[in-house]
């Protein structure tokens, strides 16, 4: 691991002496560099910016955010009161997984991809997974050794079981509509809202066929609204304090980390992916309705800026994961969180990167 010394970063924030920053598997402390301040437009109009190049995004986050320039693009500097211990990666696995804290951990970093809709039709897209990016301190979460892991999903087509992660389930096997994709979540103890620390929202199964109605984007701290005419029918993206509304007729409405499935009937319409909150179903209407998006979410004890995006498209466009939205995470990697065309979503995806 490379180290480089400070003692502040100036522009908009100061680091103390006492923190380090962290850019890949480099940590700088204890000496003084001070950077320019801009905001995303003037950042993203430089051309053949140089790697290492440092700037303070002042419009990003609550309060902006120190970055550097890196082969991958902008990277946020994380602020960290030790170094890098260890990086623990977690797939799908269809079942709760275990992350064990390292004895001499002081924070934990939490990158948490929820997981993509299904589609059974070639027009329409399943909404792609929201992305949320949390630090909590261990101080916060005292006497505990472990946290529960959850990873999302991806929506499937109809009559398939409901994706893990609380996707809503779509049926009959015949002329449906796409799942509902899975959250992916971190959470103190068992699995409950209570308990959650960080959860990326699932993205909303399309419908089928007609206009082929795209899912709802997961969350974000609102998830998406499935697309469809009349727009009575789609179904609602889940928010901090309620499921979405499923489309009329028929959608039923998302609930706690539960999307809802698409209507009966026909079977064509979209089902709501999973959250904080679950997505509704859509409606079955002339053009059936696809499902809303579920919600991500944020503990109160994160700290640092923390991030909640949703994905950046959906209905019938190509949806994108919403790490990628003009902040991109170091962690994603291809296929994460995508919203299918004509298939399966992609799974979501968890890292947690521990600090002393």
């Amino acid at each position: 691991m490379a180290i480089v010394n400070f003692n502040s970063i100036s522009g908009v924030s100061t680091i103390s002496a006492t923190s380090s920053i962290t850019v890949g598997d480099t940590v700088i402390k204890n000496t003084s560099i001070s950077i320019g301040t801009t905001d995303t437009t003037g950042r993203n109009a430089g051309v053949g910016t140089a790697v290492g190049t440092m700037i303070f995004t002042a419009d990003l986050g609550d309060t902006g955010v120190a970055q550097v320039y890196t082969p991958g693009g902008w990277q946020n500097l994380h602020s960290a009161p030790g170094i890098l211990l260890a990086t623990s990666t977690f797939s799908y696995t269809g079942s709760p997984q275990t992350y064990t804290i390292p004895g001499s951990a002081t924070e934990l970093d939490m990158y948490v991809f929820g997981a993509g809709g299904g589609s059974n039709n070639t027009a329409g897209f399943g909404g792609g997974g929201g992305f949320t990016q949390v630090t909590i301190p261990i101080a916060s979460i005292p006497g505990v050794s472990s946290l529960t892991v959850v990873v999302g999903e991806g929506g499937d087509r109809p009559g398939q079981p409901a994706a893990y992660g609380g996707g809503g389930f779509s049926g009959p096997p015949l002329g449906g509509g796409g799942s509902g994709g899975g959250y992916s979540g971190v959470f103190n103890g068992p699995i409950s809202q209570g308990n959650a620390l960080a959860i990326g929202g699932g993205g909303g199964g399309s419908s089928y066929p007609g206009a082929a109605a795209g899912g709802g984007q997961g969350g974000g701290t609102t998830g998406g609204e499935g697309s469809g005419t009349p727009t009575g029918g789609r179904g609602q993206g889940g928010t901090q304090s309620a499921g979405g509304a499923g489309g009329s007729p028929g959608g039923v409405a998302g609930s706690a980390l539960q999307g809802g499935p698409g209507a009966p009937g026909n079977g064509n319409a979209g089902s709501g992916g999973g959250g904080y909150y679950g997505g509704g179903g859509g409606g079955a209407i002339s053009q059936d309705g696809g499902g809303g998006g579920g919600s991500g979410y944020v503990n109160p004890l994160a700290t640092t800026s923390p991030r909640i995006t949703p994905a950046t498209s959906g209905g019938d466009n190509s949806p994108t994961p919403g790490n990628s939205a003009g902040e991109p995470s170091p962690y994603w990697s291809s296929g994460i969180g995508v919203g299918a065309k004509d298939g399966i979503g992609g799974n979501g995806k968890v890292v947690i990167v521990s600090y002393t």
